[in-house]
C-alpha cells in the first residue's frame, strides 16, 4: 500500500537523501502530491525475501512497522469521534495494507500492548465501512492469542468488537452469548477494584441490540429498554457525550 516518509523515517531510520537515492534509480516511485512512496511488487517481494535471511532483523524491522501503525491507529481513536471523522476514516484507508500486516504481526508475536493500542479505531473503521466479515475475522483471530486470566480487559474489549461484527452479520444469539460472557469477565477478581464503566457500557448497549432484536413480545422490549437506560446511566456518568448520543 505505499508508505509516507514519516513512515519510512520512523520505522527504517532512512534519511530524505536515501529515499530520493532510490527514487532516483527507479526503486521508489514517488507520488508528490500525496507526500507517498510506493514500491512495484516484485521489488517488494525481493527485498522481503533478503530480509526474512536475516531473523532479527526482519523480527526488529517487522515490530517498529507493527508498533508504528498501530500509534497511528490510537491517534486516530478520538479524531474518529469528532467533526473530522471523514478525514480520519480516509487516512486509515490509505494506510489499510499496512495496518493489516501490522495487525497480523502483533497476532502471530502475541502483542498483546500493540493490539490494544489499535483496536478502537480498527473496530470502527471496519463497522463504519460495512466491512463485517473482514472484522469478525480480524478481531477473532486477536482474540486467540489473549488469555482471559492474564488480560482480561484487553479480552473484553476484543470480545465487544466481535460480538459486534457477529450482530452486523445477523449472528445474533452467538453476539448476545459473547457478551453475556464478557460480562461475566469484567466482574472477576483481576478487575474488580478497576474503573469498568466504559466497558459495561459498551456491553448493555450491545445486548440490548440484541434482546431488542425483531422482538415484539412487550416483556422483551422492556428487557431491551432497560439495557439502554443502564448503558445511558453509564455514560452519563463518564460523560461521554459520543456514549450518550
Amino acid at each position: 500500500g505505499g508508505f509516507t516518509r514519516h513512515a519510512a523515517q520512523k520505522i527504517t531510520t532512512a534519511s530524505v537523501r536515501d529515499l530520493s537515492v532510490l527514487s532516483s534509480k527507479s526503486l521508489l516511485q514517488t507520488n508528490r502530491a500525496a507526500n507517498r512512496y510506493q514500491i512495484h511488487e516484485l521489488l517488494r517481494q525481493y527485498g522481503a525475501e533478503k530480509l526474512a535471511g536475516n531473523g532479527a532483523d526482519e523480527a526488529a524491522a517487522r515490530d517498529r512497522h507493527s508498533a508504528y501503525y498501530a500509534d497511528l491507529l490510537h491517534q486516530h481513536a478520538v479524531v474518529l469521534k469528532s467533526a473530522e471523522q471523514r478525514a480520519a476514516l480516509t487516512a486509515i484507508q490509505g494506510e489499510i495494507e499496512n495496518v493489516r500486516a501490522a495487525w497480523d504481526w502483533a497476532i502471530t508475536q502475541k502483542q498483546t500492548h500493540t493490539l490494544d493500542q489499535a483496536l478502537e479505531s480498527l473496530g470502527q473503521f471496519y463497522e463504519w465501512h460495512g466491512r463485517v466479515q473482514e472484522g469478525q475475522a480480524a478481531f477473532r483471530a486477536a482474540l486467540g492469542v489473549v488469555d482471559a486470566e492474564a488480560e482480561p480487559r484487553l479480552r473484553v474489549r476484543l470480545s465487544s468488537w466481535l460480538a459486534t461484527f457477529l450482530y452486523w452479520l445477523g449472528r445474533i444469539d452467538e453476539a448476545r452469548e459473547l457478551r453475556e460472557q464478557s460480562l461475566v469477565l469484567l466482574d472477576s477478581p483481576p478487575l474488580v477494584d478497576q474503573d469498568r464503566r466504559a466497558e459495561r457500557a459498551v456491553i448493555l448497549l450491545g445486548l440490548g441490540q440484541s434482546v431488542g432484536f425483531g422482538a415484539i413480545d412487550p416483556q422483551a422490549n422492556q428487557a431491551e429498554l432497560q439495557l439502554y437506560e443502564q448503558s445511558l446511566a453509564l455514560y452519563e456518568a463518564l460523560q461521554d457525550r459520543w456514549g450518550m448520543a
